[in-house]
């Protein structure tokens, strides 16, 4: 929830800072790179921090810093496939290579890899260009009298970025032009993500067999705009009220974090880590207002909470006989003066 809590209890906040480099484990491989992903780690701490059973942590990030280091083109973002076929021929998956594309540079990289296709076939030429006023790519070939087909039917997100949608499209006289601008821009925005809880964040996404659902629960903690260049360094810092995740655990001692993209996908930095400051705050929402009915706040019975319901119990009871002594000797007091 992006909210603001009263800090309600005597218990510092905690902030911490934290480098992929310091992790006690990375998991798995990015796809590109074929390196130990800096994207997806583990950090433990050589003490527990821990909440009372009657306090929450709400933890929230404060800063990060990301350096772009991912490909627009590539396996990771599995956008560098799509089948090619000259009529009459045989079918051929073609790959474009991982990398760091301009339209310029990806329009000649379509290019080269069309007309070595055609080597030993029809022997065409291909040509691919973007053009400016529509945005959109135009293949053409130079064998007119044959066709040949774009399919991307297994090769969604590819379609996406070449500017056609998940299906197979037939050149006419050799020519064929997008139906909408391509993207380039195939990562605006990543998550980062914990393995804190599956509730603290609603995310929508493209409906998969694994994801029924175009939105799903998640626990990710910050959405963060990718407003630079390949290279340089995304510094991210949350304007107005951050994003605070309510954690049901009472005590940490081991940390996961994702760095995702729009899809869910894990990025593939390239071996590059990246580094953020989190904060972890506590709040006792029972004190805070935030039930209206005081016995609607179950709390579990621990021997602390037992022993201090004891003693305060002990304590009215003493405060009830020092009130009972109290009026028993204005009551002698009383009765001597009528003797007297």
């Amino acid at each position: 929830m992006s909210s603001s809590y009263v800090l309600n209890t005597t218990t510092s906040s905690i902030s911490i800072h934290l480098n992929t480099a310091d992790a006690v484990a990375l998991i798995g491989v990015g796809k590109d790179s074929g390196l130990p992903n800096t994207t997806d780690f583990l950090f433990t701490f050589e003490d527990y921090i821990f909440c009372p059973q009657t306090t929450n942590m709400v933890v929230s990030i404060d800063s990060a810093e990301i350096p772009v280091a991912w490909y627009n083109v590539s396996l990771a973002v599995e956008n560098s496939k799509f089948s090619f076929q000259e009529v009459g021929q045989t079918a051929s998956v073609i790959t474009i290579t991982s990398g760091v594309y301009n339209v310029d540079d990806l329009a000649d990289e379509i290019s080269t890899k069309l007309t070595a296709y055609s080597v030993g076939k029809l022997g065409g030429t291909y040509t691919c260009e973007y053009v400016d006023s529509t945005m959109k790519f135009k293949i053409s070939s130079t064998v007119t009298a044959t066709e040949y087909i774009l399919n991307f039917n297994d090769y969604y997100y590819t379609a996406r970025l070449l500017g056609y949608t998940q299906t197979s499209y037939t050149s006419t006289s050799g020519v064929r032009i997008g139906i909408r601008p391509c993207n380039m821009n195939v990562i605006p925005f990543v998550y980062l993500d914990t393995s804190f809880s599956q509730g603290g964040a609603i995310v929508s996404n493209s409906r998969t067999a694994e994801r029924p659902y175009n939105s799903f629960l998640s626990g990710a903690l910050a959405k963060i705009q990718v407003d630079k260049l390949p290279s340089e360094i995304i510094h991210y810092f949350p304007h107005g009220n951050k994003h605070n995740l309510v954690l049901s655990r009472k005590r940490i001692s081991q940390l996961r974090f994702t760095l995702r993209d729009q899809y869910y996908r894990v990025i593939d930095l390239n071996g590059i880590g990246f580094s953020f400051t989190m904060s972890i705050d506590f709040v006792d929402f029972s004190s805070a207002g935030m039930y209206d009915n005081k016995e609607e706040v179950k709390k579990p019975e621990t021997r602390e909470s037992v022993s201090e319901v004891l003693t305060n119990r002990f304590k009215e009871m003493g405060q009830e006989a020092k009130i009972q002594t109290n009026q028993r000797n204005k009551l002698i007091e009383l009765l001597d003066l009528d003797d007297a």
